[in-house]
Order: structure tokens, then C-alpha cells, then sequence
């Protein structure tokens, strides 16, 4: 965890650009198509959930006065980090086709 509010400011804010330009492409705005299966899939649910959050975070960040860690919604972050390495453990377990 961070500590430094400049540090936080800037991880946050490249992440949070990263999952945007990340959602977009998965709604296909970059093929100029409209992906209506986007819903479908819980990849892109999960980066939905840890989108919002990050907004969330980074909305505190800039709200506090000096430096300290952001304590916003602890059960939240868990279920975001569940859902990241669920889909994590099934894509490279169960889906992933292994070549050796």
C-alpha cells in the first residue's frame, strides 16, 4: 500500500485510464462494431467492478489533505480481488490451451 498521496494520485489515475481504454475496447469502439455479448462474460465484469472502485479510491485520494492510505470500502476491494484472480485462475486453468 501506498502512503504517499502523490504516488496514489498517480497509480490510481493510470490505472484508472488503463481499465477505461480497456472497457472501451472490449465494447468495440475501436473496431467501430458494437459487441453486444460485452455483458456476457465475467472478465468484463470484473473490470467493470474494479473500474468503479479505482474511481472511487481516486475520488477519496483527492478529497483527503496529507498523506495517508485510502481505507474506502475494505469488503469491496476484497470482492474486486476476488473477482480479478477468479478469472485469473479460470482463464489459465480450465480455458487456456496449454502447449508443451
Amino acid at each position: 500500500m501506498l502512503k504517499n498521496r502523490t504516488a496514489q494520485l498517480i497509480f490510481q489515475s493510470i490505472y484508472l485510464g488503463i481499465a477505461l481504454i480497456a472497457i472501451l475496447a472490449s465494447l468495440g469502439l475501436f473496431e467501430m462494431t458494437y459487441r453486444w455479448d460485452f455483458y456476457v462474460h465475467f472478465t468484463n465484469l470484473s473490470n467493470y467492478l474494479c473500474a468503479i472502485f479505482m474511481f472511487i479510491e481516486l475520488r477519496d485520494t483527492v478529497k483527503k489533505s496529507m498523506d495517508s492510505y485510502v481505507k474506502t470500502f475494505p469488503v469491496l476491494k476484497f470482492v474486486a480481488l476476488l473477482s480479478i484472480l477468479l478469472t485469473f485462475i479460470i482463464y489459465n486453468f480450465v480455458l487456456a490451451k496449454v502447449e508443451i
